[in-house]
Parts: structure tokens; sequence; C-alpha cells
């Protein structure tokens, strides 16, 4: 900008630049808009994998679509395992994993809502995610955005289930950062990452097993929530002010006793607050 000796001046013109400055020094001091998150509702289920490799996808995968379609949310997201793979060492061909993701598109067909899907450890063959990749056209890891809301879905079978890998930890870091406009942020895993102490009686449950790393970026940024599945039950679990949901599924295929349902969960946020409730179907 080129400054004028202020007796080179005419009296209006003088007055006219103190007010254009006076505006130009309130826009700098003042202060910058806090956006306000968007209200969003969306649904969680998983576990539809059959109990062999060589059986059908279970027709309450279809019911449960169904069911989710009346609560009218923005999007499904698919938690894993959402097949029985394997490997050929096992007598598990790929003709046999993919005849399963065939039927589990056919299940899904009538979803109404955006259907999203992360990776469990079943949802493979010979270990590679390449055949999930092909199959429901989703990466291994990748992120998306609802209004200002951001999400973020990972492959915690990276290299092997149970891991979040550097390279897929360094991505994460930048799609963070990418998304610092946003004021809120929700992750999605399945292996859970932070589980309360009631999780573990019995058998101890597998987590991420570099749970630390992750929890050390999400630190970092406006996570408001982290959802997982792996698991038959639901917990849920707040550390350094993110929610951590362990968003457990059963029953599409196998009868526990304990549990004749299978169910769904549904996730809403107002803006401020997470609020997560379980949806039974029962299969009897």
């Amino acid at each position: 900008m080129r400054y004028v000796e202020p007796s080179r001046r005419p009296a209006r013109a003088t007055a006219a630049l103190a007010c254009i400055a006076l505006v130009l020094l309130s826009a700098c001091v003042a202060p910058v808009p806090v956006l306000e998150p968007d209200p969003i509702t969306f649904a969680l289920m998983g576990s539809t994998a059959p109990e062999s490799p060589f059986n059908s996808v279970s027709p309450w995968l279809e019911k449960t679509v169904l069911a989710i379609n009346a609560e009218n949310p923005v999007f499904i997201m698919h938690t894993g395992d959402i097949v029985f793979g394997g490997d050929s060492s096992m007598g598990i061909k790929e003709a046999d994993v993919r005849r399963q993701f065939d039927e589990f598109a056919a299940g899904t067909a009538r979803a109404l809502p955006i259907l999203y899907t992360m990776r469990g450890e079943l949802d493979a063959h010979a270990g590679s995610p390449g055949l999930y990749v092909r199959s429901t056209g989703r990466p291994a890891w990748y992120s998306f955005n609802y209004g200002n809301l951001h999400f973020a879905v990972l492959d915690t079978n990276d290299p092997e289930p149970g891991m979040i890998g550097p390279a897929q930890l360094r991505w994460l870091e930048e799609d963070l950062k990418t998304a610092a406009g946003c004021p809120a942020v929700f992750v999605f895993t399945h292996h859970p990452v932070v589980l309360p102490q009631a999780a573990f009686y019995g058998a101890t449950p597998e987590t991420l097993r570099n749970a630390g790393a992750l929890t050390a970026v999400l630190a970092r940024y406006p996570v408001k929530a982290v959802f997982s599945g792996h698991l038959r039950s639901g917990f849920t679990e707040k550390k350094d002010g993110i929610l951590y949901v362990t968003a457990g599924c059963g029953n599409y295929n196998e009868k526990l006793p304990f549990a004749p349902e299978n169910q769904y969960y549904l996730v809403r946020y107002n803006g401020r607050d997470v609020t997560v409730t379980e949806k039974k179907i029962n299969t009897k």
C-alpha cells in the first residue's frame, strides 16, 4: 500500500481513508467465526460373515437393512467381517469368498442410505485386501465429508490383524490436517481401540495392538468419537475427551443362547453430543 502525506490530502479524502482504515482494522481483529457442526444420524452394523466360508450370507442381513431404512439415517457403516475369508491352505478358494461378497451385495441392494464399509480380518483371501477392495469398491482406508463433518475409515489389519501400519498413520495425520476446518471428526476402526474394564471379563477381547499410536494422533484434532466393531457386544468408554464406541453385532448366522437377537446401532450427533442407541431385531 502507498501512503500519502496527510497535508497533501483533501479533508474529505482524509476522512474517507480513515474510515476505510478503521473498517480494515476491525476486520483484522475480528474473531474468526467458528462453524457450528452439522447434525447427523447414521447407522452401524457389522459381523455379517457366515459361520463357514461355504455357507450363505444370512437372510437377516436384508431384514436388518430394511429396518435401518425405516430409521432414515444419512448412511450405514458396516464395521467389518462382511464375509468369512481365508486362504487356499484352509481349503478356501477365492471363488468361495467372492461368492459371499456377491451375496452381501444382493442382501444390501435395497439399502436406501449410502453404504460404507471397512475391512475386518475375515474380509480377505490369502491375507490380501484386493478382493475386498474390488468387491466393495472401497479402498482399504479412506475418508469422506458430510456437510462440515469429516469421517475417516481405517484398516486395522495393516499389515496384520490388530495393527495400523506407519504409512496409514501418516496418511491419517495428513488427512486430519486437511480437514482442519471441520468442527467435528469421526473415526471408524474394525478392532476396538479403547474398551472399559467390563469388556475384559472372561476371555480377553482382541483390541488394536498399537492403540496408543492412534490415540496420540486423534488427540490433536477435534475427534468426537471413534466407532469400532469386531466384538459381539456393545461398549462405550471416554478417553481424552473422545467417545470410543464398540458397536458389537452378532447372531446374523450363529445363534447364541444368551442373545437371541442381532442388532444394529443408531448414532445421532446434534452438534454437541453423540448418542448411540442399540436396536435389536429378534431372529427367533
